[in-house]
Parts: C-alpha cells; structure tokens; sequence
C-alpha cells in the first residue's frame, strides 16, 4: 500500500508518499504510475517556482518538504496532487492511503470536481 501524508500551513507544506501499491508486477501497477506521476509533477512546480525546498526520493519513498514559498502556484499544485491522491484512493482503497494533517480548505470554485461542477450548474439553473 503507498502511504501519502500531506501537512500545509502557512508558508510549510510536506509530502510524504511511501510504500508500494501491490496492484500489480513492478513496471506495470498502474497505481504505483498513478502516484509517481502525480508526485513528480508537483516537484517539477516546486523546482520552477520555490527556491527553499528538500527532495528524498528511494525506492518506495518520495518525501517533499517546502519551506517559505509563497507563489501562488504552489497551493494550486498541492490542492492538484491532493485531488489527484484522493481520487486514487477512491478508486483503489486497498493500493492507496491518504491522510492529511491539515490543508486548506478551498472554496467551491477552486474544485473543479465533477460532483462540485454539477451542484453548482444546479445552483446556477
């Protein structure tokens, strides 16, 4: 199971994916894809517009660790790669676990959900 933590507050944000999703056969776990790829697009922002930050990346461990960035953009691609996470974890419950210590809570017109979409096309009609 890929383990994923995320705290952000503030101008401190950590990330914490470990583990293995066991969805299937190293090189073709579609999960374990799934959280690479969101893990590694969300450093690649980080690389773009932070300068105070730390990587750890192993086998099985991806750790990021944001100190004091405070563009815009970086919020957006957390709540991104949280959204990401979440949606992974709803489909594959027993390949990925999500657990948040605090994150910010977005208003309805930062989700861009399919759930949010339709309430909202419902409150405008």
């Amino acid at each position: 199971m890929v383990n994923v933590n995320v705290i952000s507050e503030d101008n401190f944000n950590f990330i914490m994916c470990e583990g293995h999703a066991g969805f299937a056969e190293k090189g073709k776990d579609i999960v374990c894809a799934g959280v690479s790829v969101l893990c590694m697009a969300l450093l690649d922002m980080v690389t773009d517009y932070c300068t105070s930050y730390s990587v750890e990346i192993s086998d099985g461990k991806f750790i990021l660790q944001i100190n004091e960035c405070t563009d815009p953009n970086i919020k957006g691609a957390i709540g991104m790669f949280v959204k990401g996470i979440r949606k992974l974890e709803m489909q594959y419950p027993e390949n990925v676990s999500f657990n948040d210590g605090y994150f910010p809570v977005w208003d309805e017109y930062t989700d861009t959900s399919e759930q949010t979409m339709n309430s909202s096309e419902r409150k405008e009609g």
